[in-house]
């Protein structure tokens, strides 16, 4: 029952505000897409259940934002060098830093399935993102494309 008021709302939301935001979380895996996660960026996104991933993904529809929230604690030492050059999961990293996408990531069918996102909405593209950062989360915006 809750779930489908949870569907009855999101859809008055999407059909008479055409805004909305949908959060999951994910086990993010850092890296450039690859068989071996080589490099920085994103490798891919794995559906968890309940709070057992390190990550909180949260789609906006006004803005096409993925926002994408990190829990330090659950990154490994050797994430936390491949992405940012430190294996401190707890530092506060020097400003400005980014985090870097080596390679455009392709949206995955379940991803864009669990955060609604619009089908000609497909990639994050190549570049740096700025972070902000907080003493458990690094939290990264990419607008999609």
């Amino acid at each position: 029952m809750l779930m489908l008021r949870y569907l009855a709302g999101l859809l008055w939301l999407i059909l008479f505000n055409n805004t909305y935001e949908v959060q999951v979380n994910e086990q993010l895996a850092l890296g450039r897409t690859g068989p071996d996660c080589a490099g920085r960026g994103i490798c891919g996104f794995s559906r968890t259940t309940g709070t057992e991933g390190n990550t909180q993904v949260a789609y906006t529809s006004s803005d096409s934002l993925l926002n994408v929230s990190i829990i330090r604690a659950r990154l490994t030492g050797d994430e936390m060098l491949k992405q940012f050059g430190t294996k401190n999961t707890k530092a506060i990293l020097p400003q400005p830093v980014a985090f870097s996408v080596e390679a455009d990531y392709q949206l995955s069918h379940q991803l864009k399935n669990d955060l609604y996102i619009p089908a000609g909405i497909t990639r994050i593209s190549s570049g740096n993102y700025a972070i902000v950062q907080t003493n458990d989360l690094i939290i990264v915006s990419f607008k999609l494309q």
